[in-house]
């Protein structure tokens, strides 16, 4: 009951959140990426690629706490700008279950975060469900961006005011095009 009562208290909405006088995205440069990190995106890809039957990206209008996981699981309403893979309707409701402990340097284990007014992208199982309960990224213009840590905003603009600093060390950050790249070469799942 305590986990409902806390979660509800700190839901966060899109526009409760200040925004850096400049786009992080500004100081990307790829040669900052880690090899690491170049290759665990390519691994990541590969993988929601196979498992989900769909990949939309479209903006979050609601967020609902429900009761199971302790008020941890989320609902969040969708309006679909974009179907990468699978097509059914312009809303859709979706499953957000929530991903945990975090483990510290393993990027799969950041909780997914569904905020209302948020642009994402979102890979998803045949139910609806977000794959792995982290499978939702912020999208830009031609960026998507994840957070590595719980502790940092999944929006890049509203996590602090950037001016030099490397997004690379807080943020798994990846072309659009990447994304559709993967998805054209990696079959889904003959489970579909």
């Amino acid at each position: 009951m305590l986990g409902i009562i806390w979660s509800l208290l700190f839901t966060v909405q899109a526009q409760d959140l200040n925004s850096s006088q400049i786009e992080p995205s500004e100081l990307l440069n790829p040669d900052l990426q880690s090899l690491e990190d170049k290759a665990y995106i390519e691994e990541m890809l590969q993988r929601y690629a196979r498992n989900a039957k769909y990949v939309v990206s479209g903006e979050i209008i609601d967020v609902r706490n429900l009761e199971s996981n302790l008020g941890q699981d989320k609902e969040a309403k969708l309006i679909v700008d974009t179907w990468y893979r699978g097509e059914t309707k312009i809303g859709l409701t979706v499953f957000v279950p929530h991903n945990a402990p975090f483990t510290k340097g393993n990027y799969s284990s950041v909780p997914g975060k569904a905020i209302q007014g948020y642009n994402v992208v979102m890979f998803l199982d045949a139910q609806l469900r977000v794959l792995d309960g982290n499978a939702i990224f912020y999208i830009d213009d031609e960026y998507i961006w994840r957070n590595k840590r719980p502790a940092v905003f999944l929006h890049p603009n509203s996590d602090r005011e950037w001016d030099s600093q490397n997004p690379y060390e807080d943020y798994i950050v990846f072309p659009e095009e990447d994304l559709v790249s993967w998805l054209g070469k990696q079959r889904m799942g003959s489970w579909f």
